[in-house]
This record gives C-alpha cells, sequence and structure tokens, in this order.
C-alpha cells in the first residue's frame, strides 16, 4: 500500500517504509523518490511504495562492541532481513557473531546447530582455498558470520543475514548468511553458512557483537510481508 499522493504525514511514510515515532525525513533518504544526501521534502514520498521489503531499523555505529535489535522480530513478518555494511574491527582477524533471545529470555544464548562454509583467494590470485568454516551440533555460544576481518582503513566485510519465520511458537526458527569479507592476510573471503535455533519458541531479539574488542559499521533491518 502505497503513500497517498496527497494529505498525508509521517505516520503514512512511517507505515509505508517503516521506523518507530518519533521519526525524521533525514531517516529516509534514498527512499521513495528522496535522494541519498541533501535536501529531502514531503512530497518525494507522495505515492510512494516501500516494495516488498518493509525497512525497520537502521543503525550505523562505530567504537562498540555491539549492536542490538531487540524486539523487532515477531509474526509481522515472515521473513526478517539484517544488511551488514562496512564491518570493520578495531583489531586484526576479529569475527562479527550473532545471537537471538527467545520470547521473555536474557543472555542471548539460545541453542543452535550450524554449519558454515568459506571460499577463498589472495589479493594476488596466486592462489586459494575452500571448506569448512564453522560447525556445532548444539552452540549456545555466538555464532561467526566473517573469516577474520582485517582492521586496516579500506579492509571491512560485508553481507546479509536472513532469519526465517521467527514468530513461529511450533516450529525451530532457520538462519541463512552470506559475507564478503577482506581477511587480515590479504585474502578476500566469501564466507556462508545456515543454522536453526533449537527451540519451538518465538525469537524475538538478536545481537550482532565482535569476537573481541570494538567496530564500526552500518545495520540495516528489513521485514518481508506475509504474501
Amino acid at each position: 500500500m502505497a503513500v497517498p499522493t496527497t494529505n498525508f504525514g509521517m505516520s503514512d511514510i512511517e507505515a509505508e517504509f517503516g521506523g518507530t515515532p518519533p521519526t525524521q525525513l533525514s531517516e529516509y533518504y534514498g527512499l521513495g523518490s528522496a535522494p541519498a544526501s541533501g535536501e529531502i521534502a514531503m512530497s518525494d514520498f507522495a505515492g510512494e511504495s516501500a516494495g516488498l521489503w518493509v525497512k525497520l531499523s537502521d543503525q550505523t555505529v562505530s567504537g562498540v562492541s555491539s549492536v542490538t535489535f531487540d524486539g523487532y522480530m515477531d509474526s509481522t513478518y515472515e521473513v526478517y532481513c539484517y544488511t551488514i555494511l562496512g564491518y570493520n574491527p578495531a583489531s586484526d582477524g576479529r569475527e562479527l557473531q550473532f545471537q537471538v533471545n527467545a520470547v521473555g529470555e536474557t543472555g542471548y544464548n539460545e541453542s543452535f546447530t550450524v554449519p558454515a562454509a568459506r571460499a577463498s583467494n589472495d589479493e594476488a590470485a596466486g592462489g586459494g582455498s575452500k571448506g569448512l568454516q564453522y560447525q556445532a551440533g548444539n552452540t549456545t555460544g555466538y555464532i561467526n558470520i566473517t573469516t577474520s576481518v582485517g582492521s586496516g582503513s579500506d579492509e571491512s566485510a560485508s553481507g546479509q543475514l536472513f532469519v526465517y519465520n521467527p514468530g513461529s511458537d511450533a516450529l525451530w526458527t532457520h538462519f541463512q548468511w552470506r559475507t564478503s569479507g577482506y581477511q587480515l592476510s590479504n585474502y578476500q573471503y566469501d564466507t556462508f553458512g545456515a543454522a536453526i535455533c533449537r527451540t519451538a519458541t518465538a525469537i524475538d531479539d538478536l545481537q550482532f557483537k565482535v569476537s573481541s574488542g570494538n567496530f564500526d559499521g552500518r545495520f540495516i533491518l528489513q521485514g518481508l510481508p506475509h504474501s
């Protein structure tokens, strides 16, 4: 359902493009007909639609040890997508990880079964590798979704983490991710994996953290409505 063409307000923009009131127009750069930067106006959203995905949260962080999305996931959307842009750890070789809470729980220590793999090639194209990156049969720890990312000013990792049907109280919740990262030894890594959260309770919280130290980056959460 698009934003009306006339007589609309911020609540109409929030309903279409996501956001928790009170919002400001500056939170919606690049959406509708709005520019990516500079002057933005209400008229940029007249008659505009968000398309399939609805933006729920957008966090840009610097020098933090974790990023938390509490209470965003429920049965409102069938699929949630976390987009990671420019994850840059303060120290070499630090992994980006995630964990979740079931509804009513705290501590980010739900039980997971995880297979993950990776492929790489070095900067000079002199040789790469492929193989198992990580696996666990029943872990309550944080799950790695990158491979030894470098801390240089031009080194980072980006990618996406998908969460499927987290609002279900009957089925275990599935996760799937893929990230592209520049490794501390000048290798480019493609890291991909899947996981299942071993609880038939709805999942509502998700947290990203670094394996040690702090990091910078941008994290965007979107939801895919029921068809």
